[in-house]
This record gives C-alpha cells, sequence and structure tokens, in this order.
C-alpha cells in the first residue's frame, strides 16, 4: 500500500542571511502550508479580483504596505480561508544570535558532557542573559554580539579575540567577565570550531524548514512533498534533507522531553520553484509577512494575525525567556553555580568535566538545604 504524499509549500519573511543584527528585520517567520495549486491558484485568482489588486502575483509586503487597509484586509481573508493549513515557524533574531553564541562558543568545549547541562537549561541561561543585557543596550553584551556574528560569517576567530582587552577591566556585572574568560582560555577549541563553520551557519532558513517537517509529520507517516521558493541558504544545503528521502521511522531526542521526532519522510529532495509561477507560494509568501509582522508590531492587526492562528505556531520557535533569569528560581540559582564552577575549574587548570554531575548533585543539595534554612527562619 503506498503511503498518502502531502504536498507543502514554504516561504520566508525577514531573511536577512547571516546578518542577524539587522536593525529593522528583526523577526524571521518561516511559513508553510499544505494544499494542491489548484486550490492556491483559485484562491489568489479570487483575492486579485475582489480587492481589485492590479498584478499577476501576490506579494505579502505590497498588501502589507497598501495604504487604503484593503491589503491588509486580504490578508486577514487568506489566514482564515487556510486556516489549519499551515504551520509557521517564527524567531526573533537577535535572541536566535545568543543561542548561537552558547552553540559555538562554549557547546565545543563541554561537548563530551553537553547533555548535563542541556538537561539543566545552562543554554538558555546563557543566551537570555546576553540577550537582556543587549535588549538593555549594555554596550558590552552588544560588542561580544557584533563580534560574534562577524566571526562567525567572517570566519575569523581574530574578530572575537579583539573583543577581550576592551572587556577585560569592565565589571559591570560579575557574569559577563566569566563568560570573556571562558573564551580566552578556551581560545584554541573556540578558534578551531569557529574556522571550520559551514556557510549560512548563522542563517534561520534551514533550521525553520527542518523543525516545520518534522512538524508536519509527527501525527503521521505520510510522505512529504516539499516546495520551497528559491532560497540561496536552502540550496546549499540541499544534500542536507537528502538522508531523509523514504524516512518512515520516527526518531526522538533522548535528552529533549518532545513530541516532535528528529526525523519525517520526504517523498523526494526539495524543490526549488519560483513565486511567480506557484500560487500555493504567493499564500506562504503572505502567510510568512503577516507573522514576521505581527510578531514585530502591537497593533489591532498584529492582534487579529496572532488571534487565527496562535495554534500553529509550532514547537521549537526561538524568542527569548526571561523566566530563565529570574534569580529568586532555584534553577537559575543552580546555573549560576555552574557558571562560576566552568569559570573556577578554567582559570585554575582543574579538568573541565571531570564528575560534573556529581558536582551539579552537590550544587542540588546545597540549594535544597538553603531554602530549608530560609523557611525555618520565616
Amino acid at each position: 500500500m503506498e503511503s498518502k504524499v502531502i504536498p507543502i509549500y514554504c516561504d520566508e519573511s525577514g531573511f536577512t542571511g547571516e546578518n542577524l543584527l539587522h536593525d529593522e528585520q528583526t523577526i524571521f517567520s518561516y511559513a508553510s502550508i499544505s494544499c494542491d495549486e489548484t486550490e492556491a491558484e483559485e484562491f489568489v485568482k479570487y483575492i486579485l479580483g475582489k480587492y481589485k489588486i492590479q498584478t499577476t502575483e501576490l506579494k505579502g509586503t505590497n498588501l502589507l504596505t497598501q495604504k487604503s487597509g484593503k491589503g491588509k484586509e486580504a490578508i486577514l481573508e487568506v489566514l482564515r480561508h487556510f486556516n489549519g493549513k499551515y504551520k509557521v515557524s517564527i524567531h526573533n533574531k537577535k535572541f536566535a544570535l545568543a543561542c548561537k553564541f552558547f552553540e559555538y562558543i562554549f557547546e565545543p568545549v563541554i561537548a563530551s558532557s553537553s547533555t548535563l547541562f542541556y538537561k539543566n537549561d545552562f543554554h538558555l541561561f546563557i543566551a537570555n542573559f546576553l540577550y537582556m543585557l543587549f535588549s538593555v543596550n549594555d554596550l558590552n553584551a552588544e560588542q561580544i554580539f557584533e563580534k560574534f556574528e562577524k566571526s562567525i560569517r567572517t570566519k575569523q576567530f581574530n574578530k572575537l579575540e579583539a573583543l577581550f582587552s576592551e572587556l577585560q577591566n569592565n565589571h559591570n556585572n560579575f557574569i559577563t567577565p566569566m563568560i570573556v574568560d571562558f573564551i580566552k582560555i578556551h581560545y584554541k577549541i573556540i578558534k578551531d570550531e569557529i574556522e571550520n563553520l559551514p556557510k549560512w551557519t548563522l542563517d534561520l532558513t534551514t533550521a525553520s524548514l527542518y523543525i516545520l517537517l518534522a512538524h508536519w509529520n509527527k501525527d503521521n507517516n505520510y510522505s512529504l512533498q516539499v516546495f520551497c521558493d528559491s532560497s540561496k541558504p536552502l540550496e546549499y544545503d540541499k544534500t542536507f534533507f537528502d538522508c531523509f528521502i523514504g524516512g518512515n521511522e520516527k526518531v526522538y531526542s533522548p535528552y529533549i522531553k518532545t513530541t516532535i521526532p528528529l526525523t519525517f519522510n520526504l517523498l523526494e529532495g526539495i524543490n526549488m520553484v519560483d513565486s511567480k509561477t506557484s500560487y500555493a507560494i504567493q499564500i506562504a509568501d503572505i502567510i510568512s509577512v503577516a507573522y514576521a509582522y505581527a510578531f514585530k508590531n502591537d497593533d489591532d492587526f498584529s492582534k487579529q494575525v496572532q488571534g487565527i492562528g496562535k495554534k500553529f505556531y509550532i514547537e521549537g520557535n526561538i524568542f527569548p525567556d526571561f523566566d530563565y533569569l529570574k534569580f529568586e528560581k532555584s534553577s537559575v540559582q543552580l546555573n549560576i553555580m555552574i557558571l562560576k564552577e566552568l569559570h573556577f575549574r578554567s582559570k585554575n587548570k582543574i579538568p573541565l568535566l571531570s564528575n560534573f554531575q556529581e558536582t551539579i548533585r552537590e550544587m542540588n543539595i546545597q540549594l535544597v538545604l538553603q531554602q530549608f534554612i530560609i523557611a525555618q527562619k520565616n
């Protein structure tokens, strides 16, 4: 018995390549829709006629900027018509860069025991901390982000090395100096990681498509036939997706509690198409533009967009969550202790990861005892 085939059409909004610090394009949105070209063509032509749009191709940006407001009405009608047929991946690009910072600065150094740190959300503690500093225009975080981004884009570690002397004597907080020391001490490992990263490392397109396809396949064994608007990052990464062709087995992460598999079943390789010749891609474009706008603005249109499709945001979107920085929480106190321990071992040339699991267990016991003592005093 042949597997059912689901056509999926995808397009993005907010693409700035590896420049995640773009002043205006702060949100990246990648939309996917499951429909056939016939339905998409009929509806696009209906929208063109109803709203008297003088073009042969529907573009979300053009609809969004129409002064009459009719374009936004058209967008909302598109979202309502295809309600339940689309999924959207949305990312705050500056926070995504903060996550990349952990991935390429801390991860190479702690790789042999990285699961231990991820289980305790240490990565989210570091990423949210850097993003918080960036959000309040802390010069330290801004310098770190800019030089980190440049070092990744140019594959030149010296861009990041230039940061060291600038931040060495700046002690506005106790966390940033520990991070800077960590980079300085482990620079050889970090340098090797950065200088050997592939092209488009910072771009969010491939990661967004990957998680969207996993979502489309999580509750079924259907084959996905995927069509994407032409994209340089996807062209570069096309072979990555080929390993999922005919993949019927669902594999899940042993480290993260989630219902989303790490695998999906592709009918064939990713098809690159031109939006001018694909009505379904035009619909995906409108959806991606709508959500990029809605997550950047706080007007009535944005609220309507989010109200229509809130349940279609996928698990795995990248947005800051300052709960990971509430110092009164024991989990946050634990991550501060973990960072201090990594810093102490690094500076004193103690084996970095030796018995670290036991160390974290002792930290947890210490925190429980502290809470017990506080409770007794109260």
